[in-house]
């Protein structure tokens, strides 16, 4: 007999024997749960609990292993690496000259990290005030229409004349004003002054404040 023939008689051997195994245990687990199903069920809960815990922790182990490993690697490639720097540039410059640069360098880096947040924190500030000066103008238009609304009801024609009234594009009536009135104060206003206030005092106390410069 050869020795493929007696590796082909060994297999089959093997597979009959896996067969038979799977073939009894499923016929065993069959019937147990068909008889005790609550127990089989727990049973298979707790091989499945276990089978999770093993294959987690052998994960958690190789992944732990696999971050070791790089590490190592990196550390090994980055001391060859500056072995060989040292090699090409000598003790005295990479002493006197790299060391230094690389250390400006990271300075820099992390000064520009730092001037990057405090131009984004002035760019945010400064949304702010506009935002604040939006609502503001906001504001005074609002103080601004109330104002000219006060002034033309003060100051505005008889509401009963037409004549006085000009319709807009919407339809909408607006009073014209009625200069007279306005006229009238600020004749009042003048008369007023001209009666309270002596303007030759004024002005004579005026020029004897400019004299004093």
């Amino acid at each position: 007999m050869e020795v493929k023939d007696i590796l082909i008689h060994i297999g089959s051997l093997v597979i009959y024997i896996i067969e038979l195994l799977l073939t009894n245990t499923i016929t065993f687990v069959v019937g147990a749960h068909n008889k005790y199903p609550d127990i089989t069920s727990i049973i298979f809960l707790l091989i499945s609990l276990y089978l999770f815990y093993k294959v987690f922790i052998k994960a958690v182990r190789l992944w732990i292993n696999f971050i070791i490993t790089t590490i190592k690697t990196l550390a090994v490639l980055f001391f060859l690496f500056l072995v060989f720097v040292i090699y090409v540039r000598g003790w005295e410059i990479f002493k006197n000259n790299d060391i230094p640069l690389i250390k400006q360098f990271i300075q820099s880096s992390l000064n520009f990290n730092s001037n990057k947040n405090l131009w984004n924190l002035f760019s945010n500030l400064q949304n702010l005030r506009n935002l604040q000066n939006f609502k503001s103008k906001n504001i005074n238009q609002d103080d601004s229409k109330a104002y000219f609304d006060y002034i033309n009801s003060r100051f505005g024609g008889n509401s009963n004349s037409n004549s006085n009234s000009n319709a807009n594009a919407n339809g909408k009536q607006h009073e014209v004003p009625d200069y007279s009135d306005i006229e009238n104060m600020v004749s009042e206003g003048i008369e007023y002054l001209h009666d309270k206030i002596d303007l030759q005092q004024f002005g004579d106390n005026l020029k004897d404040f400019l004299n004093k410069f």
